[in-house]
């Protein structure tokens, strides 16, 4: 799909990746577990940061109250 819209992917991991990698390599169960969390956490975070400027925020306040509400329970 990228290719279709002629968007480039990276064909190896960056050298922040690379070293996430060999830690977690090198670690084992609670210790694995821990590290590999809070780095799955620590990129959402990044995420957030880098998508939260692009955010109409306008737009998305409308969205959340113009929204159907659930029921709950």
């Amino acid at each position: 799909m990228a290719s279709q819209y002629s968007i480039s992917v990276p064909t190896e991991l960056d050298d922040k990746h690379r070293d996430l990698r060999d830690k977690l390599a090198k670690l084992q169960s609670a210790d694995f577990d821990r590290e590999y969390m809070d780095a799955m956490v620590d990129g959402h975070k990044d995420v957030l940061d880098k998508v939260g400027s692009r955010v109409d925020k306008a737009n998305l306040a409308e969205w959340k109250t113009a929204r159907p509400q659930w029921p709950i329970g």
